[in-house]
């Protein structure tokens, strides 16, 4: 498995390759802002995804390889 962090003004992206042999049951990424600020929306590979919480978002075990966009601030 590999994760590659970039950043930008209000936001941090991810790109993750997931294992394909034996995939675990969940991936989960965390998103740390440095000035604690919450997630207000996710975007992966293009589409909105309502399964985060907090610092931490969740994908399947077997995603493959995905682009996790984490926005912050409002109306994202």
């Amino acid at each position: 498995m590999s994760v590659l962090y970039t950043a930008a003004q209000n936001e941090i992206a991810a790109v993750v390759s997931g294992p394909t042999r034996n995939p675990p049951k969940q991936i989960r990424l965390r998103f740390r802002e440095p000035n604690g600020r919450r997630l207000s929306a996710v975007i992966v590979n293009g589409k909105r995804w309502n399964k985060f919480d907090g610092e931490w978002v969740r994908l399947p075990g077997n995603a493959g390889k995905v682009t996790v966009v984490a926005r912050y601030g409002k109306n994202q």
